[in-house]
């Protein structure tokens, strides 16, 4: 800024000097203005022996302005160069003011000359050039006053007003001045409040410019976390979705096998009852004698057919237990496999965070209802080892009962004479065949029992499943979730890097103002 001045006050202080070399000429060589001088009162021609004084004026502004360009040349902000410039101005005026002839209009110089060095805006250069001003206007009264007043006889009061104004102005300026530097001061420091405001508040900003990008990396990394485990979530959970469902068609199938069993059961009930009811009229016909003998023999012929029915009835109840049996192995198989599945969802919802806690709470759910399958298979297991267990004991007690109808059939054929010896054979077949009723009656109700375990883990098979295929939704949902928080993230991280660039031109911007300045 100071450059600048010095060069804009330079080319004036030239303007100046040359100013008062076209006065000097047009007065001194050209007689510019002689008819209105002579006309004047207050002015006369100037005496021969004050040439040499107008010389020795004119030379000095050339000298000052001379060694003002050599400063210039050599530093445009030497620091001399203002004070030199004021006394190029200074000598300029004071030669402008004596070449011509001293007439008042010259005078107006000095208030060019105070009013141009209020630029350099220091208070001291007006002051010197004031002093000198003054000193030349006194000096010059009492030694050459056709120089200062055109005229020996110019009043002196008419000159101490020159000076009054002069000093006034001077003393205007000064005012004006200080109270403008006050003024610059008073700005220049709520400017540089101003500007630690605004390198506080970048600062701020940057830091968290750079915490946001902190976090935003931090986000990033924690959602393609996120997004990894739920997408092994998801495959595990599908996987458990496809044992659920074969787990529950399996069921099914044991359900459907169960109620062709409870038919045939049923059956037995009624052939045993059958069997028993044919046994009690046997013994009755035996006690009522021998005339009842051959349809004693039809009886006899009825109770073999149906201790046939009941011994083909009991190896279908056997093949029937082994086929739920091995239904119940495939449970007991898919129930662990669910309990595996459900283990690793566990491993894979911790693994996740806090974002797979949800999951950690369903898949202990799906091992609590895998654990609880698997009790109802072994509890079904248990009762059907006792159905088996059941059937072979009905088993071996048709084929005692069946020789001994065969035995019996024989001796009424053969003769009377072993009647006896038949009522005691019938007796015991009786109570053989109450026992069998007895037996398919804890058979039925055995397989009762299984029916409802059966009914009750079909029905925790379909709840199993129908949990399973929610949090399968769910978990595809929070990977969409995910998935759309990933672009959020980059979306977040691109206006960060924007936000960046943004604060490094603004403070960019502040330090080329600055410099300015």
């Amino acid at each position: 800024m100071q450059k600048r001045k010095n060069m804009i006050m330079l080319y004036f202080s030239i303007f100046v000097t040359l100013l008062s070399l076209l006065v000097y000429f047009l007065h001194q060589h050209i007689g510019w203005l002689d008819t209105y001088l002579l006309m004047s009162l207050f002015h006369s021609n100037q005496p021969d022996h004050l040439a040499s004084i107008l010389v020795i004026l004119m030379i000095i502004p050339l000298i000052l302005l001379a060694t003002t360009v050599l400063l210039y040349r050599r530093s445009s902000s030497h620091p001399l160069i203002p004070w030199m410039i004021m006394l190029t101005l200074t000598f300029g005026s004071i030669s402008i003011i004596a070449a011509g002839d001293g007439m008042v209009e010259y005078h107006f110089s000095i208030f060019m000359v105070i009013a141009s060095l209020v630029y350099f805006e220091n208070i001291r250069l007006i002051i010197v050039s004031t002093i000198i001003f003054v000193i030349h206007h006194v000096l010059g009264y009492f030694t050459v006053p056709e120089l200062i007043c055109g005229n020996e006889d110019y009043p002196f009061s008419l000159l101490m007003i020159h000076a009054v104004f002069l000093t006034i102005i001077s003393t205007v300026t000064i005012i004006q001045l200080i109270a403008r530097k006050s003024y610059d001061r008073l700005m220049l420091q709520n400017e540089e409040r101003q500007n630690k405001i605004i390198e506080d508040l970048i600062a701020r900003i940057s830091g968290t410019s750079f915490e946001l990008m902190s976090n935003v990396d931090s986000l990033e990394r924690g959602a393609t976390a996120s997004t990894t485990a739920s997408s092994e979530i998801t495959a595990s959970i599908v996987e458990m979705v496809a044992g659920a469902e074969h787990q529950l068609i399996e069921s099914k199938n044991s359900n459907s096998i169960l109620d062709d069993l409870m038919v045939n059961v049923d059956k037995i009930i009624t052939q045993v009852e059958v069997a028993v009811s044919s046994s009690e009229h046997s013994v009755t016909q035996a006690e009522e004698g021998k005339e009842s003998m051959v349809q004693t023999e039809k009886t006899m012929e009825n109770i073999s057919n149906a201790v046939q029915q009941i011994e083909h009835v009991t190896e279908q109840v056997t093949k029937r237990s082994v086929t739920i049996r091995e239904t119940l192995s495939l449970i007991s198989e898919i129930s662990s496999q669910t309990n595996l599945l459900a283990l690793n969802a566990s491993i894979e919802a911790a693994r996740a965070g806090e974002a797979g806690s949800g999951f950690s709470v369903v898949a202990e759910e799906v091992k609590s209802l895998a654990i609880q399958s698997q009790s109802y298979a072994e509890t079904i297991e248990q009762v059907l080892s006792e159905l088996m267990n059941d059937a072979n004991d009905m088993n071996d007690v048709m084929k005692l009962g069946r020789k001994q109808v065969d035995f019996g059939v024989n001796q009424v054929k053969q003769t009377g004479e072993i009647f006896d010896d038949l009522v005691s054979n019938i007796n015991t077949m009786s109570n053989e065949t109450a026992e069998s009723f007895n037996l398919a009656n804890e058979i039925g109700n055995r397989m009762t029992e299984i029916q409802q375990s059966l009914q009750e883990m079909k029905i925790v098979a379909e709840n199993n499943n129908e949990g399973i295929e929610s949090i399968s939704a769910n978990s595809k949902e929070q990977l969409a979730t995910l998935e759309n928080f990933n672009d959020v993230t980059n979306e977040l991280k691109v206006m960060a890097d924007s936000l960046s660039g943004q604060i490094e031109n603004i403070k960019e911007d502040i330090q080329v103002l600055i410099m300015q300045k």
